[in-house]
């Protein structure tokens, strides 16, 4: 098939710019052309006023040229900001693609130059990219729903076969390891469903009105015997001037944050400490605060990329590197924030979660 001609962005640069020199050497031409032959004639009539006539021609001379320099730049610059503009339009659209949010292409203008090439590649590319990115999701939320049956039924089996009586020793042990691993792999499961559906952009939230003080014991009763596996001390402290620790928030995503949370502790403390969380209400600011400190075996734990999906800092510890990220977008899904600092062998993780006049009046109404 015939090519179609176009007119590339290098072709039109170049035809502007030629077109405003051609210009200008003809404007400042011919004024340059009338003074001479003024001079010229004034010359003739007076050979002792030729210096004088020379010395005018040089200055009008460099004047032309410093003006010619001067509007050709000011010129040059504006026509090629003005034939930039698709390209500048390409670039906005492609900063504000999201991982989840890609359906949106980038413009396309309708001539056939380079730029209408580049926007047609780009958008094919991210086509292909939106694609994986879908695949990855449907994996993600489909291998989560379909393990969950299952791994339901194997752990209502475990836990009935440890309440028959008469069991031996080493078998009720067996199946209390199994159960163990069972339970990790659905806190597992869970975790892949909720990354799913952040990864898509748009997480299931029931948020509702609830005790935050309370969810915190259920979670330290839950992770109780990690805790005594290695001797680590649960210290709650409560802020004795708050009235009340009712959030308006979902509670299940809230427990999962705690539960990763406190998991991480638990895992990376120093046996024969304690594991402190203070939950704070600060009068001036309208937020509740949780924070888990526990001691660590370095001095400072690199923080930097904790919060990153699938980090793992130990490859030894079990888990998935979902923990903080998982935290971190969960706590932001409520609008609130997580610090994360280390120094002195302590590591503190703090949830910030808001507490605004829209809750306030929710809670009145509850």
């Amino acid at each position: 098939m015939r090519q179609r001609f176009r007119l590339g962005i290098k072709f039109k640069i170049t035809l502007a710019f030629s077109l405003i020199f051609v210009v200008l050497s003809c404007i400042f031409g011919l004024i340059g052309y009338q003074r001479v032959q003024s001079m010229m004639t004034r010359v003739a009539e007076d050979p002792a006023s030729l210096t004088a006539n020379l010395r005018s021609l040089r200055s009008v001379l460099f004047a032309i040229c410093a003006s010619s320099v001067l509007v050709s730049s000011l010129a040059s610059y504006m026509v090629a900001r003005l034939l930039l503009v698709p390209l500048q339009r390409i670039i906005h659209a492609a900063r504000n693609i999201a991982a989840n949010k890609m359906r949106d292409p980038i413009p396309v203008n309708g001539a056939r130059d380079e730029l209408h090439e580049l926007s047609v590649t780009i958008n094919e590319m991210i086509s292909r990219i939106d694609e994986g990115i879908q695949q990855q999701q449907n994996f993600f939320g489909s291998a989560s729903h379909e393990l969950k049956t299952p791994l339901a039924i194997l752990r209502t089996e475990l836990e009935v076969g440890l309440r028959k009586p008469g069991l031996e020793d080493g078998l009720r042990l067996l199946l209390s390891n199994q159960l163990e691993e069972i339970s990790r792999l659905q806190a597992i499961v869970n975790e892949f469903l909720v990354v799913s559906q952040l990864r898509v952009g748009s997480p299931s939230m029931f948020k509702k009105p609830f005790d935050l003080s309370v969810l915190i014991v259920k979670v330290f009763n839950q992770l109780l015997p990690l805790l005594r596996q290695k001797n680590l001390e649960p210290v709650i402290h409560f802020d004795e001037e708050a009235s009340d620790f009712n959030v308006v928030a979902d509670e299940e995503k809230i427990r999962i944050v705690l539960l990763n949370l406190l998991e991480n502790a638990a895992k990376y403390a120093v046996k024969d400490t304690a594991i402190i969380c203070k939950v704070n209400k600060p009068v001036d600011v309208d937020e509740l605060t949780v924070q888990f400190v526990n001691t660590t075996k370095e001095e400072r734990v690199a923080t930097d990329h904790l919060q990153v999906a699938f980090y793992r800092s130990d490859l030894v510890q079990k888990g998935a590197g979902l923990g903080l990220w998982l935290c971190n977008e969960i706590v932001r899904l409520h609008s609130g924030r997580i610090e994360v600092t280390s120094s002195d062998h302590r590591f503190e993780v703090t949830v910030n979660l808001p507490l605004s006049d829209e809750v306030a009046a929710d809670l009145a109404i509850a």
